[in-house]
């Protein structure tokens, strides 16, 4: 589904990444982690195509879109949620939906806001109101659902779990397993909290500096207390 080939990025003259290879397969979920600032965000702004590669190749179902522009790469497939979840905080929670499904011009948009509205009751609750007047844990369903709205392929997370209440954590993860099990869509997860990260996914890439350091199982990782202090830093 994903393929990256010695991809390298950086922000003008500022390398970030150097040569990046990696490669997620269709209906996979998997986590990318590593310490704060080796490189993670700017690896998913680099596949989405907000930040242009310096070098390499980024293939999605084979196809290459390296030097597609960030919204022909959303309606080819990819679908992104930033960190800090960026919705429409002025808009109410249907606007925010609808403007997601207008912006992608798939067939059959406005069927699926119904579906996201009938999957995640919170939402149909309080279609009318603002984003920006949901709790944390309820803008990050809004952010999942709109990302839904575009019928994506490809789905990347950064810190989904971020300022959530413990009490909400649970069902995000139960959200992110079941878009990628039932829905049947590539996930690519990034995550400082570890335990969320193995609950979710099988599977880790962890970062280092700018470059891919292992890909182990997260429950490894989880068990080995040495082997996060090595990766993580914790």
């Amino acid at each position: 589904m994903l393929q990256l080939h010695d991809v390298s990025a950086g922000y003008g003259p500022t390398p970030v990444l150097h040569g990046i290879s990696l490669e997620v397969g269709p209906g996979e979920l998997v986590a990318l982690l590593g310490r704060n600032g080796v490189g993670k965000t700017t690896l998913l702004r680099t596949i989405t195509g907000e930040i242009p590669a310096s070098r390499g190749e980024v293939r999605l179902a084979e196809k290459p879109i390296t030097k597609m522009k960030p919204h022909e790469r959303a309606r080819a497939g990819i679908a992104y949620v930033p960190q800090g979840r960026q919705i429409f905080s002025d808009l109410s929670v249907l606007d925010n939906l609808r403007v997601a499904g207008y912006a992608a011009q798939k067939p059959g948009w406005q069927s699926i806001v119904d579906e996201m509205l009938e999957q995640f009751p919170i939402l149909a609750e309080k279609r009318t109101l603002t984003g920006g007047s949901l709790s944390g844990g309820q803008q990050q369903i809004l952010a999942l659902a709109r990302a839904l709205v575009t019928a994506p392929d490809l789905l990347l997370l950064d810190e989904p779990s971020e300022g959530i209440q413990p009490s909400i954590v649970q069902q995000i993860a139960h959200e992110i397993k079941d878009i990628n099990q039932r829905r049947n869509i590539t996930v690519v997860i990034v995550e400082q909290n570890l335990e969320f990260a193995a609950s979710v996914a099988d599977t880790a890439y962890v970062m280092d500096k700018g470059r891919i350091a292992q890909k182990l199982k997260t429950d490894h990782l989880l068990s080995d207390v040495s082997l996060q202090h090595e990766l993580l830093g914790v």
